[in-house]
């Protein structure tokens, strides 16, 4: 099977790109700068002259937004999704990016990768919850279900931070009931409560910010990440953030098998090409999450 490496774009905020690409040299940077533009870009050269590293910058970029395209219909953006495809000759070269896109930032949810790993290796993740993944399916499964805890934890102690008592951190599910009924309301609350210019406006997470929980969160998010939850609206962005992550790994909360989960994950994060004149029948999309379930 072909070697697949497909990663998502995430609307958090992105670092600058100088910041992620002042290392590089001039030659480099323009390489990526180039491979972000639409059309077909060969890039060659020499071993150890940073292709690799340019492969992975232009990944980077792709996944924090360079390049998408925005629509603004007066109050609400939308950013168009982006699907990264990458094909490599060797294990080796897709390890390399596999772990080196993760300490630009892409997440390890948001990897499928196909084939199979020289040696085992692994990457590492700036993601929470620990330090590494295993980038076998099986050891992407292992840092969602991981991913998945850690947020819950976050979850529970948000909910201590209320004073809401119960296990609101037990699943997704609750946690989502949670979000709609306690967070979503105070946040709401505090902007009907606010004066006409909301100067005198606060947050309801106050709390809740200033844990130590929360702090390793936002800076495991990225600098911009770090530097806006100091805001009001920063915070609430941070806090609707965990929960817009954890609604992804609800599904795998009702299929019983670890092989069920990761043939959903992957079902649902990979597309398909349309049907061939081959197949006229064929299906021309993926099933909905409530059809795999």
């Amino acid at each position: 099977m072909t070697r697949l490496l497909r990663t998502l774009t995430h609307t958090r905020p992105s670092s600058p790109h100088s910041t992620r690409t002042s290392h590089l040299t001039a030659q480099q940077r323009a390489a990526v700068a180039r491979s972000l533009a639409p059309g077909l870009h060969l890039i060659s050269g020499a071993p150890g002259t940073g292709k690799t590293e340019v492969v992975a910058q232009t990944i980077a970029e792709l996944y924090h937004g360079a390049g998408s395209s925005e629509s603004t219909d007066g109050t609400t953006t939308h950013r168009r999704q982006q699907r990264i495809l990458v094909l490599a000759q060797s294990n080796t070269t897709l390890d390399a990016l596999c772990s080196r896109v993760t300490q630009l930032g892409v997440s390890g949810a948001h990897l499928v990768r196909l084939g199979i790993n020289s040696s085992g290796s692994r990457a590492k993740d700036n993601g929470g919850g620990h330090s590494s993944y295993d980038l076998s399916a099986q050891g992407r499964m292992n840092w969602c279900l991981q991913r998945r805890l850690y947020l819950l934890g976050l979850v529970s102690v948000l909910a201590q931070s209320l004073y809401v008592p119960g296990d609101v951190g037990g699943t997704c599910e609750v946690a989502h009931c949670f979000y709609s009924e306690h967070v979503r309301s105070r946040h709401e609350r505090s902007i009907l409560e606010a004066s006409p210019s909301g100067a005198d406006r606060a947050s309801p997470f106050v709390a809740f910010a200033a844990t130590p929980q929360f702090a390793a969160y936002c800076s495991a998010g990225g600098s911009a990440t770090s530097a806006s939850a100091t805001t009001v609206d920063g915070i609430f962005t941070a806090v609707e953030g965990l929960f817009s992550e954890l609604a992804q790994y609800r599904p795998l909360e009702r299929l019983r098998t670890q092989s069920q989960r990761a043939d959903f994950w992957l079902a649902s994060r990979v597309s398909r090409s349309p049907p061939t004149s081959s197949f006229p029948d064929a299906p021309s999309k993926l099933p909905t999450e409530e059809e795999n379930v």
